[in-house]
C-alpha cells in the first residue's frame, strides 16, 4: 500500500524537510505501507538550501518515490537565470508555461505597460533576488550582484524547467497556487493555458467560487498561513504553514487526510 503525502512550501529549508518525511517514514512504517511525497511547489528562495532540497526531489523523481508541481519561485529563478546566464535558455521544446521576458514584456500586461524592456528586466531581477533569490544563488555560491557568477548544475535547471503544473491522484489535485474548475478541466487535457490561468495556477490567491476539483480535493500552497486551512464547502486545502518564516512544514496525506508537520528553525526576512 501506498500512502501520498503532499508537502507546503518547503522554500529551501532541507533540514525540516529531512525531519518531516522521517515523520512521514514512522507513520507508515506503523500502517504497513510506503510513502509517496509530492511537493506542492517552492522549493526555492529563502531558506538556506534550496540546491540541496532540489537535488533532493531530483533524486526521489527518477527513483519514483517523489512529484513537484511548478511553483512561482521556480518560474521566477527560471526567468532570470535564462534572461541574465543565457547557457541556462530552456531546453527545446520549452515548456507550454514558459515565456521568456521579452516576450512577457510585447504582450504589455501590468507593469510592463509602463517601462522599457531594461527596466522590467531589471525589476524582474530585483523581485526574485529580494523574495529568496539571493539565498538560493548563495546556496550555489554565486554573488547575486553578479549575474556572471550564477552557475547552477545544468541538471538542476532542467529539472525546475520539466515540472508540471498539476499532480492528481485518486483522492486529490494539487496545483502550487488557486486554480479554478476550468484550470483543473484544461490541465486534465493537455490544452495550453491561457495566460489567465497559468497566472492562477502558479500565482492566484482568489479563493475560488467553486469548487475546482470536485469531488477529488484541490490541493495547493503559495499563501502562508498559521495552520492549514481547509474548506470543505469548496474542497480545498490549503498546506503552506510558513516554514521560511519560523513557522511550520507540512504534509497532507490525501488518503488517510490527516496532516503531519514538524517546526521550522529557520526565519527569513525581507
Amino acid at each position: 500500500m501506498t500512502l501520498n503525502w503532499v508537502i507546503g512550501d518547503i522554500h529551501g529549508c532541507y533540514e525540516s524537510l529531512c525531519r518531516l518525511e522521517e515523520k512521514i517514514g514512522v507513520r507508515c512504517d506503523n500502517l504497513g505501507a510506503t510513502p509517496f511525497i509530492v511537493s506542492v511547489g517552492d522549493l526555492v528562495d529563502r531558506g538556506p538550501d534550496s540546491d540541496k532540497v532540489i537535488a533532493h526531489f531530483m533524486a526521489g523523481v527518477a527513483a519514483g518515490t517523489h512529484a513537484v508541481t511548478l511553483g512561482n519561485h521556480e518560474v521566477m529563478m527560471v526567468n532570470c537565470l535564462e534572461h541574465f546566464h543565457p547557457r541556462f535558455g530552456p531546453k527545446e521544446p520549452a515548456p507550454s508555461w514558459f515565456q521568456d521576458m521579452k516576450t512577457r514584456h510585447v504582450k504589455r500586461r501590468r507593469l510592463s505597460r509602463y517601462t522599457s524592456f531594461e527596466e522590467y528586466t531589471l525589476f524582474n531581477k530585483l523581485v526574485w533576488t529580494a523574495n529568496g533569490g539571493a539565498e538560493t544563488l548563495a546556496a550555489y555560491g554565486a554573488d547575486p550582484y553578479t549575474p556572471e557568477t550564477w552557475e547552477i548544475p545544468d541538471e538542476h535547471f532542467s529539472f525546475l524547467v520539466t515540472r508540471p503544473l498539476y499532480w492528481e491522484d485518486d483522492y486529490a489535485v494539487v496545483t502550487h497556487a488557486f486554480a479554478n474548475a476550468g484550470d483543473v478541466v484544461a490541465l486534465r487535457s493537455g490544452v495550453p493555458l491561457s495566460d489567465k490561468a497559468l497566472e492562477r495556477v502558479i500565482w492566484g490567491r482568489r479563493r475560488p467560487r467553486i469548487a475546482p476539483a470536485a469531488p477529488k480535493r484541490h490541493v495547493s500552497g503559495h499563501t502562508p498561513r498559521a495552520r492549514v486551512l481547509r474548506d470543505d464547502r469548496l474542497q480545498i486545502a490549503q498546506i503552506d504553514t510558513g516554514a521560511y518564516m519560523g513557522g511550520r512544514l507540512t504534509a497532507w496525506c490525501t488518503e488517510l487526510d490527516v496532516t503531519l508537520s514538524v517546526p521550522s528553525k529557520v526565519v527569513w526576512h525581507m
